[in-house]
């Protein structure tokens, strides 16, 4: 079998902006041709994306014709809305959540589903994991950092004591950079190869040449946790009905 592991998914539509407080980042999707459509925040188009990212259908056509058996649907990085209020973040949750739930729920051999947390408030991103399990979800995907406040500080315990009680994987990776030279940081930044990664570099590509230790999951520092997303399944799998 051969499993997709990072797989992202955009919802066709978002709920009208409206004057919630979030609204001037709030995204939109600009459906300017057939199947393929602009999400734009603030103005401007964030990135432009096929019907993939929210069309079951045409998702399995592919996956057939690439081989692919089964995928695990999660949110592009950008919805996580850390930097929105905890009310507008809570919603959009609900929102991205609620469609990778009915994409997993109308091919139940092809997807399964990771949510997302409103995380800038980690006693209300707790309070969801009960209900992401209970849409079916395995688990949520979450960012490196929440506006730049690191996961292991202590505000963040009661939502990881819950992810424990509710037995949902946790992929925990430290990773040590050498100390580096202005002259090296600007070289890197001049490759243009940390501008489109969650954590500013890519340990697969140039910057492995600066990072002396790692500890943890090195598929996890990449993207995804291969190892604790492949427990999440067969657990799934061993409990769902034949």
């Amino acid at each position: 079998m051969l499993i997709d592991m990072h797989a992202h998914i955009v919802p066709e539509h978002f709920p009208a902006a409206g004057k919630r407080d979030s609204a001037d980042r709030w995204p939109f999707m600009d459906h300017f041709e057939a199947g393929r459509a602009k999400v734009m925040i603030a103005g401007e188009n964030f990135r432009t994306v096929t019907e993939q990212c929210w069309n079951s259908a045409r998702r399995t056509g592919d996956m057939t014709k690439e081989g692919v058996d089964v995928q695990v649907i999660s949110p592009m990085p950008e919805l996580f809305s850390y930097w929105f209020t905890s009310k507008d973040a809570l919603e959009m949750s609900h929102h991205v959540n609620e469609t990778i739930a009915r994409m997993a729920q109308s091919s139940p051999r092809h997807f399964y589903g990771l949510g997302m947390a409103p995380l800038q408030d980690p006693d209300l991103a707790a309070r969801q994991l009960s209900k992401i399990k209970q849409m079916g979800l395995l688990g949520v995907e979450i960012g490196s950092n929440v506006e730049g406040k690191s996961l292991g500080e202590a505000r963040f315990l009661p939502f990881w004591q819950e992810v424990e009680r509710l037995e949902m994987a946790v992929s925990d990776s430290m990773v040590r950079f050498c100390k580096l030279s202005p002259r090296s940081i600007s070289e890197y930044i001049d490759s243009g190869e940390p501008m489109d990664k969650a954590g500013g570099y890519a340990i697969q590509g140039r910057a492995a040449a600066f990072i002396p230790e790692l500890r943890g999951s090195y598929s996890g520092v990449m993207g995804l946790p291969l190892y604790e997303t492949a427990e999440l399944i067969s657990r799934f799998a061993d409990e769902s009905p034949a």
